[in-house]
């Protein structure tokens, strides 16, 4: 019985440990969940990121649009400078002094110079946003709305955005402002990270080379440009195309598989992530006109046209009459399968109505936007665990009627032809009845050609005309006498074996074969008599086609050259007989009266080169000086008035000139100019006369006219102001501040700022003092005499009271020190458990036993 008692508890516990645990529903929802400024999270290209601004309030709000701002300093944001400096001068780097501050701050990529520091267009930090928007993910980054940050300001006076210099155009990452991060005013959302101090995009307004910060406990002190802080990117997220809302954990979209059942929905908490619809995502889902109306426990359909690729996936949504979501499952990898068949099991569905909408899916990480396609609707009715299909929304596609009377076929295979219209099946292998030829080995043949064919669909294969390569008038390949020995080109030859049948003729000859017609010579005439040598036939008659006077042919002389028009040449040949010649100088041939030249003058001395004649004199028309023809100086010019110019041609001789530079020209006593002071010397610019002296009535150590240096700022009284024009040079510097007195700056020797609690003027360390039965022990500890605090640690900072350094006396009846080891209550109690019930089960034994005794 013992044993019995024990089995039925072992069973007990066992079944207890393998009792189900109901799965959590899947955390997702249609469209946009209600998300509230300064609470929400959402999940956005690898960040988690505050809602900070919505479509009507907030920072930045825009309709249709949500404000984010990076939730963690993430490594990707930490040690930003928000403009790279040095203390040296180098190329690339641009000076810049204030108060007793002098440094060298980069210029812009562009190349282009600050006219401070603390220009946020082209500062490091600026750069940075660049770089990080660009990082995003492209998809990403297109419902990404860029903003442009008015610029126009100075650090004294920001711009409408809150910063100086000018503005920064389609920034898809961007800082905020001092205005924004007051908007905030959330300790929780201003904080970043472990406490970490993070830039704004607002100058400070005191110094160009100093920028605001937010700091831990919504602090806002000013950071020097070269020094370090964290970036924390603010972007403008396009809510337009957002289909669903998903949790960003492992509690969201994660949690389906692909070829399990869908699983239930319920609204997303904490951080959410999107699934937007992208119009680069495709897929089409077919149905038979059967499958568009079917009813089951499961859904078949095909797909084709999906997007494929990393994280690619066929999905599913069931919604309500609301439009909620209820169920979700990715139903088909479609990484590298852009076509195929779904299965939507419907198992554990409720019954009711729902809209079911299937779509392609990039489905990434936890912290990064899902994108999906247009969806493929259509009514499903559950019932019981079936479903029916209704108002089918996606592609009809084709029911085969296979045409098993007749067969289609290529040259290694044979099938069935669909016979109903539009069938979608192009690939013959995918048709009834496909399989490969099996011929017969036998030829069949006709007067034309030979042939195998198959047994089962009768196609030929192997068809090919009757070929005799060796002209002998039978078949190589099937052995049909195909032809007779034959003439009918008269070639003497057998038109198709080549056999030599006759041989050719001449009889009367005509030159050519009696039978054949063939030409077997021609007519030649080798003497040279113009007849033929075999058959007499005249061929040709004397001529000179050359005109040299005699035969072309057989060189009988036939005439004599003459000239009897007096043109030098044969008048029946054309050859030269004789040449023009002007021996009496006239310009005219002595034998044909042809006019051979003309009077020139090519030497240009005003007589003819070849008769001598005079042809023309000397002429000065446009009056300089020179014969217009031949270019003889005739005269000289002269100035006699003294106006710089030729009194004959008014040529310009000479121009004014002032030697001796007395503002007149030495040669006409023109005046020429007067004393002016362009470069602001004090003294004439051409001439040297001193016309003013250095005067600096605004008192700015530079000179009112001329800008020159005439002293330098001086503190002689050490009040960090220049003793003659009161500019401030500094500010109090140098020294420490501990928690008793104040930082002594090292120019005025004056107290300045605040105590420093944290440095201790004199801090002594006192060792621990084990306490006994009769006097108090004390701690190890340290105290400072300046601030007279109790600290546990060397470095002062963990405060305690005096009563924290002691430690009470030994009592006389002190008990074992507790081992401090509480990890094991359950097992004990477990302990328990077992032996109370080996108590019960014993005693209900010996009851029994008892009772039967």
């Amino acid at each position: 019985m013992k044993k019995r008692v024990l089995g039925i508890l072992l069973t007990l516990c066992i079944m207890l440990y393998h009792m189900p645990i109901t799965a959590p529903a899947a955390e997702i929802k249609s469209k946009l969940p209600t998300l509230t400024v300064n609470q929400s999270k959402v999940a956005f290209a690898g960040h988690e990121w505050w809602v900070i601004g919505d479509g009507t309030s907030g920072v930045y709000p825009q309709p249709g649009h949500i404000t984010l701002l990076s939730a963690n300093a993430d490594s990707d944001f930490k040690n930003v400078i928000f403009r790279n400096g040095q203390n040296t001068e180098s190329q690339g780097y641009k000076k810049y002094s204030q108060y007793s501050w002098t440094y060298y701050y980069a210029n812009n990529p562009d190349g282009s110079t600050w006219a401070t520091p603390n220009e946020y267009m082209g500062s490091t930090l600026q750069q940075k946003m660049v770089s990080l928007a660009n990082g995003i993910p492209v998809k990403e980054q297109a419902v990404i709305s860029p903003r442009s940050l008015i610029g126009g300001g100075t650090y004294q006076n920001p711009s409408a955005d809150g910063i100086a210099g000018p503005g920064a155009a389609n920034q898809k990452l961007w800082a905020l402002s001092e205005a924004e991060w007051n908007t905030i005013n959330n300790a929780t959302v201003q904080s970043y990270g472990n406490g970490d101090w993070w830039w704004l995009r607002s100058p400070d307004s005191d110094f160009g080379y100093k920028i605001r910060q937010s700091a831990i406990a919504g602090h806002m002190p000013s950071g020097v440009a070269h020094y370090d802080a964290e970036a924390r990117p603010a972007l403008c997220l396009n809510l337009s195309s957002v289909l669903f809302t998903s949790a960003a954990s492992e509690n969201g979209k994660g949690s389906a598989t692909v070829g399990n059942n869908l699983i239930s929905a319920e609204a997303p908490t904490g951080t959410v992530k999107f699934t937007m619809k992208h119009r680069g995502l495709t897929l089409t889902v077919g149905a038979t006109p059967k499958q568009s109306t079917q009813t089951g426990t499961s859904l078949s359909f095909s797909y084709f046209g999906a997007t494929t690729g990393a994280n690619q996936y066929i999905s599913c949504v069931l919604t309500d009459s609301t439009g909620a979501v209820k169920y979700y499952g990715k139903l088909a990898d479609s990484s590298n399968a852009a076509s195929g068949n779904l299965s939507i099991p419907l198992a554990g569905v409720s019954d009711g109505s729902y809209t079911l909408n299937i779509f392609s899916e990039e489905a990434n990480a936890d912290l990064y936007t899902d994108f999906c396609s247009e969806l493929v609707t259509m009514k499903v009715t559950v019932s019981g665990g079936n479903g029916t299909v209704s108002e089918f929304g996606g592609t009809l596609v084709h029911g085969h009627e296979w045409n098993e009377t007749a067969w289609s076929s290529n040259t290694t295979h044979h099938w069935h032809e669909c016979t109903a219209p539009g069938c979608p099946i192009t690939d013959a292998n995918q048709k009834d009845g496909y399989a490969e030829h099996t011929y017969k080995t036998e030829w069949l043949e006709n007067n034309e050609t030979h042939w195998h064919e198959c047994s089962a669909c009768g196609i030929k294969k192997d068809e090919a005309t009757h070929t005799d390569d060796n002209k002998d008038h039978i078949c190589d390949y099937c052995d049909k006498v195909l032809s007779q020995c034959s003439d009918d080109n008269k070639d003497h030859k057998c038109d198709y074996c080549s056999k030599v049948l006759s041989q050719c003729s001449d009889d009367n000859k005509d030159h050519m074969c009696d039978y054949c017609d063939s030409v077997l010579s021609q007519c030649a005439d080798d003497n040279r008599d113009h007849k033929c040598d075999y058959c007499d036939k005249v061929l040709s008659q004397c001529s000179d086609d050359n005109k040299d006077h005699k035969c072309d042919y057989c060189d009988k002389v036939l005439s004599q050259c003459a000239d009897d028009n007096k043109d030098h040449k044969c008048d029946y040949c054309s050859k030269v007989l004789s040449q023009c010649a002007d021996d009496n100088k006239d310009h005219k041939c002595d034998y044909c009266d042809k006019v051979l030249s003309q009077c020139s003058d090519d030497n240009k001395d005003h007589k003819c080169d070849y008769c001598d004649k005079v042809l023309s004199q000397c002429a000065d028309d446009n009056k300089d000086h020179k014969c217009d023809y031949c270019g003889k100086i005739l005269s000289r010019c002269t100035d006699g008035n003294k106006d710089h110019k030729c009194d004959y041609c008014d040529k310009v001789l000479s121009q004014c000139a002032d030697d001796n530079k007395d503002h007149k020209c030495d040669y006409c006593g023109k005046i020429l100019s007067r004393c002016t002071d362009g470069n602001k010397d004090h003294k004439c610019d051409y001439c040297g006369k001193i016309l003013s002296q250095c005067d600096d009535d605004n008192k700015d150590h530079k000179c009112d006219y001329c800008g020159k240096i005439l002293s330098q700022c001086d503190d002689g009284n050490k009040d960090h102001k220049c003793d003659y024009c009161g500019k401030i040079l500094s500010v109090c510097t140098g020294g420490k501040a501990t928690c008793k007195d104040k930082a002594k700056c090292e120019i005025c020797n004056k107290e300045y700022g605040e105590l420093n609690p944290k440095n201790h003027a004199n801090l002594k360390h006192f060792p621990a003092n084990a306490a006994t039965k009769t006097t108090e022990g004390t701690i190890e500890y340290w105290y400072c005499d300046g601030c007279g605090k109790y600290f546990s640690d060397k470095d002062g900072a963990k405060e305690i009271s005096k009563t924290d350094t002691i430690t009470a006396k030994l009592k006389s009846n002190s008990q074992a020190p507790q081992t401090g080891d509480t990890n094991h209550l359950f097992p004990a109690l477990a302990l328990l458990f077992v032996s109370g019930g080996t108590v019960i089960g014993t005693t209900m034994i010996d009851r029994k036993k008892k009772h039967y005794e």
